[in-house]
């Protein structure tokens, strides 16, 4: 009888400690991918260099670039190992001074576990995180 409770409170703290790590982890891939977005917005609308600031979107990794288009080159950060993206290859570029984005989009990044969050960006430029 002892032992069953045992396992029974074992099971439930392991379920408990490897939900709040998935959590960590997704919020950790959140973070980053705003922290992204806000820099491309915020060089963009300053006028920072001389052309466009975009935000392409893979998988497992996001990259921040200058230009009217993504040309496979930026400042690349990989999403935590167990994040992934919905996204094979989105690119959302915010206009220079305006920062209106090129597209509206919504991402929704995934834990292996199943645990899901997003972002949410529109064409006025705006970036919203979503809710886990």
């Amino acid at each position: 009888m002892i032992t069953a409770l045992i396992a029974i409170t074992a099971t439930g703290a392991a379920s408990v400690l490897l939900s709040s790590r998935s959590r960590a982890a997704l919020s950790d891939g959140q973070a980053s991918i705003l922290h992204v977005f806000e820099l491309a917005r915020s060089r963009a609308a300053t006028g920072y260099g001389l052309e466009d600031h975009g935000v392409h979107i893979e998988s497992g990794s996001v990259t921040l670039f200058e230009g009217v288009s993504y040309n496979g080159s930026g400042e690349q950060l990989q999403l935590p190992l167990a994040v992934t993206t919905d996204q094979a290859s989105t690119t959302i570029i915010f206009k220079r001074l305006s920062a209106r984005a090129s597209a509206s989009a919504t991402i929704t990044l995934s834990h292996m576990n199943g645990a899901t969050s997003s972002i949410a960006v529109t064409k006025e430029g705006a970036i919203l995180p979503g809710s886990f």
